[in-house]
């Protein structure tokens, strides 16, 4: 297969995927599960409520991975006989395979719609119309975490010079396409073994039905306090994006750059910071000309620090250096990672802007994230 046939072969597969996640989610229903918990426990805090609605989706996929259990089995006692015939064999594993293959399409379903539930508690919503955003949720629902170098898996990108990735990534592919490529490698392995943990595991068929449920309510419990991890991250970014709108003229020239100058700090690169950087690049609405000129600016600027800090020190608004810091240091806690590089540059940027920071500020920043 040539490289044409090969990229539109993928391009079809990446719309295919993104197609059929976006079917699979509702914006109502989100909406819908977040009033039902709000007006059932009105003075629970959204941490709480979140709980609540995971412990919802595990329940569903443990009923779902428990009957999958019970079907995997009958369908073993068939061939369990002394000498089987052989067309119940083929049917028994085809029968099978397609049940677990069920429970992981319906299992997911599940995931996916937790994790568009948990971003409308937090206020920070996701777009299920939006590619970007659809791409977001898969990985969520897939316990993509995004904490791993970005290019341990098939070297997408190379991370011992993460900012000259970084700079080559938004010169010639852009952020969101890039992000869809990483997801496309990612997301086929990651379903396979899932699905060949699962049904490998129910070898052991007197265990099926208990294996089936506890399998199901560990993998939707750990989609769930991610998919917490992503909204409130969300969340702390969009709130100091919309505060910083009515600060400063032009926030996103300063913004962007800061992501990327801290979010590379530890000479690695991220899935989650290019994510953030997306995320915060949507969110301040900009063209296409305007996001280009900034992405120029951080792409072929060498002296992009010296710049960068002289416009910080330039900004006279006691409000807007504290929001700005507070964006610099959501983006140290994004991989829930207390590293002595991410404390260094924060401490760096604190005298920059003027504002009181301790190591203290950040482990906070992380806690949060991940209560």
């Amino acid at each position: 297969m040539d490289e044409y046939k090969r990229s539109a072969f993928r391009r079809r597969a990446e719309q295919v995927i993104f197609d059929t996640v976006r079917r699979v989610l509702s914006q109502q229903r989100a909406s819908e599960h977040v009033k039902k918990v709000q007006d059932r426990y009105p003075s629970l805090p959204p941490d709480a409520l979140a709980d609540i609605l995971i412990r919802h989706a595990v329940r569903k996929t443990i009923v779902s991975g428990a009957t999958s259990g019970v079907v995997v089995t009958a369908l073993e006692t068939l061939v369990a006989v002394p000498v089987p015939e052989a067309s119940h064999k083929v049917a028994s594993a085809l029968a099978a395979l397609g049940t677990a293959s069920a429970d992981l399409s319906y299992t997911t379903g599940v995931q996916m719609q937790l994790v568009l539930d948990v971003a409308h508690l937090y206020n920070a919503p996701y777009d299920a119309d939006d590619e970007g955003d659809v791409w977001i949720i898969l990985k969520a629902a897939l316990g993509i975490k995004g904490t791993a170098k970005a290019g341990s898996l098939g070297r997408f990108i190379f991370t011992e010079a993460a900012r000259k990735q970084f700079r080559r990534l938004l010169r010639t592919h852009g952020l969101r396409r890039g992000l869809q490529q990483f997801v496309a490698r990612v997301a086929g392995p990651r379903v396979a073994r899932y699905l060949a943990e699962k049904y490998l595991l129910r070898l052991i068929w007197v265990a099926n039905i208990g294996i089936g449920a506890v399998f199901n309510r560990y993998v939707t419990s750990a989609v769930g306090k991610w998919a917490k991890v992503r909204a409130k991250t969300r969340a702390s970014l969009f709130q100091q994006i919309d505060a910083l709108k009515g600060q400063i003229d032009e926030p996103a020239s300063l913004v962007l750059p800061l992501i990327y100058w801290v979010g590379t700090a530890d000479d690695r690169l991220t899935d989650n910071v290019l994510t953030l950087y997306a995320q915060a690049a949507k969110r301040f609405g900009l063209t296409e000309d305007s996001e280009k000129r900034i992405a120029t600016l951080i792409a072929d600027r060498d002296d992009l620090y010296e710049v960068l800090t002289e416009r910080l020190r330039a900004v006279s608004n006691k409000e807007a250096r504290r929001l700005l810091f507070e964006t610099a240091v959501t983006t140290a806690a994004v991989d829930l990672d207390d590293k002595d590089d991410y404390h260094r540059c924060l401490e760096d940027l604190s005298k920059v802007l003027d504002v009181r920071y301790s190591r203290k500020d950040l482990q906070q920043a992380i806690e949060h994230l991940s209560a």
